[in-house]
């Protein structure tokens, strides 16, 4: 269902108990100046898209997948306009002239808003890129929701940056307990995990009980950094908006998921020398795979029975893929390239399986793939090797 593909000013009213139920809504296509006005109206759609320039407002109850380019506008005085399934905002997001916007689940805010004149009652996670910075200020190891160790006083979930890269060596530990004392904090917009030369910096996300995922937007792994996961959820992006760069270590191990399907492109070793292992039973799930400029020493492993990555496209340009000792890697398409990058499939029941493979697609030179002692690639379509 679209209000105004191709026209402007078109509009749609939902009033005194309307009801719209729709696979999709969109309000303007490829236009502007179009609305759908709600006053105590319900819409019911698996997705709804304000697009630029384009207005939702009023009142009323909205159940769906809701993303905003435009304008999202509570402004009927007293009236509530709801969203039951939280709110991607890339638009203006208002409560205006005694309106009142409420959100349930999570409000990720890309945009801006304003609320004077209005209400606005978050219910779920408030994601923003519009926060502050927040610091581990203390050299020594500590749980994530210790309060007195970061430099704003809590683990805030609404700022824009979380730091953990001060000198000397610590690991910051998300537990159940976390989840417990502070379940406020398990969900935040950006974390970067470095260390300065001599030391090295770990995030230990570990043993946080079933349906506990702790969830990060924007994450960066970077130099003389560890992120551990076992027993626990690691969650890389919401909404299919996220970013995950790793230039340091990451370890999934028994009982982890490392998930960053949610995001774009995962890259690593761009700047630096990656490690990244799927070991003893762990999971990673992630989109698109980018590892390695030319010549780096990027190491990836997926090893042990029960060991699985599955991602999309997988480029190997520098180092080194290991699948070894029954570890599967399942990949939409596989792409062995750069310069001087080995794939090694090694043991019985490892297994690589992808719909596309190609080693040194382009003009890469010495890269090389080894399948051994037992174990086994499936390429569904076409594997080519160019000359």
């Amino acid at each position: 269902m679209t209000i105004g593909k191709g026209g402007q000013s078109n509009q749609l009213f939902v009033t005194l108990g309307g009801l719209v139920n729709a696979q999709t809504i969109n309000v303007g296509q490829f236009v502007f100046g179009n609305l759908l006005r709600m006053t105590n109206g319900t819409l019911q759609a698996s997705s709804i898209n304000i697009a630029a320039g384009n207005t939702l407002s009023g009142s009323g109850v909205v159940g769906g997948n809701v993303v905003n380019l435009g304008t999202v506008s509570a402004n009927i005085s007293g009236g509530t306009l709801t969203f039951e399934n939280g709110l991607k905002n890339q638009g203006f997001v208002s409560a205006t002239n005694g309106g009142i916007l409420s959100v349930f689940g999570t409000f990720f805010n890309l945009g801006t808003t304003s609320f004077n004149g209005g209400t606005a009652i978050f219910h779920g996670p408030v994601l923003s890129a519009q926060g502050t910075t927040n610091s581990w200020s203390v050299t020594a190891s500590g749980p994530w929701e210790q309060g007195a160790d970061w430099s704003l006083g809590v683990p805030s979930t609404t700022n824009a940056a979380i730091l953990i890269t001060n000198a000397v060596s610590k690991t910051v530990t998300v537990s159940s307990n976390t989840f417990t004392t502070a379940p406020g904090s398990v969900t935040n917009f950006g974390l970067r995990v470095s260390g300065p030369s001599g030391s090295t910096n770990t995030l230990l996300v570990a043993n946080t009980g079933t349906g506990n995922p702790f969830v990060v937007v924007n994450v960066t792994i970077d130099t003389n950094a560890i992120a551990i996961i076992t027993n626990a959820t690691l969650q890389v992006g919401v909404q299919s908006s996220g970013t995950l760069t790793i230039n340091g270590k990451v370890q999934v191990t028994t009982g982890g998921l490392f998930d960053s399907s949610n995001t774009g492109t995962m890259n690593m070793g761009l700047a630096g020398n990656t490690a990244f292992s799927v070991v003893g039973g762990g999971t990673a799930l992630s989109a698109g795979v980018i590892i390695g400029s030319d010549f780096l020493s990027n190491t990836v492993l997926v090893s042990d029975p029960g060991s699985v990555w599955s991602n999309g496209l997988f480029q190997l340009n520098s180092g080194s893929l290991m699948i070894t000792n029954g570890g599967t890697m399942i990949s939409i398409a596989g792409e062995i390239g750069g310069n001087n990058a080995t794939g090694i499939v090694s043991d019985a029941g490892s297994v690589w399986i992808m719909d596309s493979l190609e080693i040194s697609p382009l003009e890469g030179e010495f890269n090389q793939l080894i399948i051994t002692n037992g174990a086994a690639v499936y390429v569904l379509q076409a594997a080519t090797a160019p000359c």
